[in-house]
């Protein structure tokens, strides 16, 4: 700057090195952002999209331009939507007089039809649902107008974005991800968290089972209530499988000592009459193992059947 020539630099310091489409005060640009807004206005609808090819065309549509642009400015001028007066701005249509009152009005009718409803007679100052009725806790409420949450997450920001030292472990850059508030919500009334293999996992209870129930009841199919209703109201069986919809891995021998906990089997079962013998075949293969001189699967079977056998004899 100390090298331009004394009235190149007398401009620069009154200002006069930026773009200004009216008299106003924040409305100034750099030469090159004009040009791109110029640039733009000629893509849009009217300008020089498909005509850049044709030279009469193309001429006409720049030569005319700035006389386009000044019809374009006075006619706004005449319908008070701009004005030359740097302290007079354009008036959108539902800031004005007309408008507000008319907003007014109706925003009085929607309170009385709400009062006359008591729609918020029981509410008092904690939270409610207008349409189903749910009341949320404190916490939630807490977690839905209380600013803690922000505020704790803005300190955190700033302390290890800003404030820590870029060679500490605590440092975080300053594009790096930030992570989401877990705010509880209205939905958070309905979600219970269950404790498995050390970790929790949230449930969220299907409030729509019974709205499913009405419409099939009205829809005229049969809908046995008392049926439905002895089991738990969720999307999968929790003896079964998990909340994930994984299923539950088996165990036969805690199903087996469930099974026989409380029965007594004696040693020798006497037959009076014709009888049968179950016999668990996997646990019979896993029981017998790898018998002595058994090399091929003939050998194997052999001995299996002769066990099979010899039990059928007791």
């Amino acid at each position: 700057m100390s090298a331009l020539p004394p009235e190149i630099l007398l401009e620069f310091q009154k200002g006069n090195f930026v773009v200004k489409r009216s008299d106003r005060r924040f409305n100034q640009v750099s030469a090159d952002e004009s040009t791109e807004w110029l640039n733009a206005t000629g893509k849009k609808s009217g300008g020089l999209v498909g005509i850049t090819r044709i030279a009469a065309s193309l001429s006409r549509w720049t030569l005319s331009y700035n006389l386009r642009t000044v019809i374009a400015s006075q006619t706004k001028a005449m319908l008070r939507l701009t004005t030359d007066d740097e302290d007079d701005e354009y008036t959108h249509t539902e800031c004005t007089k007309s408008r507000m009152e008319r907003d007014d009005g109706d925003e009085s009718k929607i309170c009385v039809s709400l009062k006359e409803h008591c729609v918020f007679q029981d509410g008092g100052d904690t939270l409610k649902n207008i349409i189903n009725k749910d009341v949320v806790t404190p916490e939630i409420q807490e977690s839905l107008l209380g600013e803690h949450l922000e505020q704790a997450q803005m300190k955190v920001f700033v302390d290890k974005r800003l404030c820590e030292p870029p060679d500490s472990d605590q440092h975080l850059g300053l594009k790096s991800p930030i992570r989401k508030n877990k705010a509880k919500t209205f939905a958070s009334l309905y979600e219970v968290v269950q404790l498995s293999k050390n970790k929790q996992n949230t449930i969220k209870v299907d409030r729509q089972i019974l709205q499913r129930l009405v419409t099939v009841y009205r829809a005229g199919h049969k809908a046995d209530l008392e049926n439905v209703l002895q089991h738990e109201l969720m999307p999968i069986p929790p003896s079964l499988a998990a909340t994930n919809g994984s299923l539950h891995s088996t165990n036969k021998s805690v199903l087996a000592n469930i099974l026989t906990k409380h029965v007594q089997t004696p040693a020798d079962v006497p037959l009076q009459e014709p009888s049968c013998l179950a016999i668990d075949g996997q646990a019979l293969v896993m029981a017998l193992g790898k018998p002595p001189d058994t090399t091929t699967f003939g050998d194997y079977a052999n001995k299996f059947a002769e066990t099979v056998l010899k039990m059928g004899e007791k």
